[in-house]
């Protein structure tokens, strides 16, 4: 008995149906390849991502340290000023006394209004507010170790920031306040003091420090 050969429209579905099984796995695996390409995309970012974030934290610890040290010099440095401020208050109140003065403020002058030192002589001032009501002793700029006591009286008249005026030498005293300046000048020179109570300067409250 002879076998029939398949009909061509049988031939033709088994073709079609291994071609379509072809094209579905073909795209199944493009789909896998794809997926699969998504993640190692995905990974690499979330692994960039990461080291990042890695990057990020050594930055960021990187500018605390950074901060840290610069704070730290700077805190060092302030320690630093403050022992050599000390010492020097120190030396001035043990330093033997070479010119002692007594300066009396009141409405609007200093009496007397001018003093003469020999550069590197300790001077001593005694400082009081005879008048009625408050004022302050101030040299803005000069070159000398400094050390001021506040006795009693002495005042903070809150108006300070307001002058925004870096100052080497300030007391403020309310009336019958003492205070006493010690000053070793380094530099000569004409230094000018005065006092900073708005008004009170151009009233004619001020002085001079020459320094020979």
């Amino acid at each position: 008995m002879k076998m029939r050969r398949p009909s061509w429209l049988l031939m033709t579905i088994l073709l079609f149906g291994a071609l379509l099984g072809a094209a579905c796995g073909g795209d199944a695996t493009d789909t896998t390849d794809a997926t699969d390409a998504a993640n190692v995309t995905t990974g690499g970012d979330a692994h960039d991502a990461d080291a990042g974030g890695d990057d990020h934290a050594a930055t960021s610890t990187d500018a605390t340290d950074a901060a840290n040290v610069t704070t730290g010099g700077d805190a060092h440095d302030a320690d630093a000023g403050g022992d050599d401020h000390a010492a020097t208050s120190t030396e001035l109140m043990d330093a033997h006394v070479d010119l002692k003065v007594a300066i009396d403020m009141g409405e609007f002058t200093f009496g007397p209004a001018a003093i003469t030192v020999q550069a590197g002589d300790v001077m001593e001032i005694a400082i009081s507010n005879g008048g009625l009501i408050l004022h302050d002793f101030t040299i803005e700029k000069i070159d000398a170790d400094v050390h001021i006591t506040g006795l009693h009286g002495v005042a903070d008249h809150g108006h300070e920031a307001a002058v925004g005026v870096d100052r080497d030498v300030y007391i403020a005293l309310d009336p019958g306040g003492e205070g006493l300046i010690r000053l070793r000048v380094h530099e000569p020179g004409t230094y000018t003091f005065y006092c900073t109570v708005p008004g009170h300067r151009e009233g004619g409250m001020e002085g001079t420090l020459t320094v020979s």
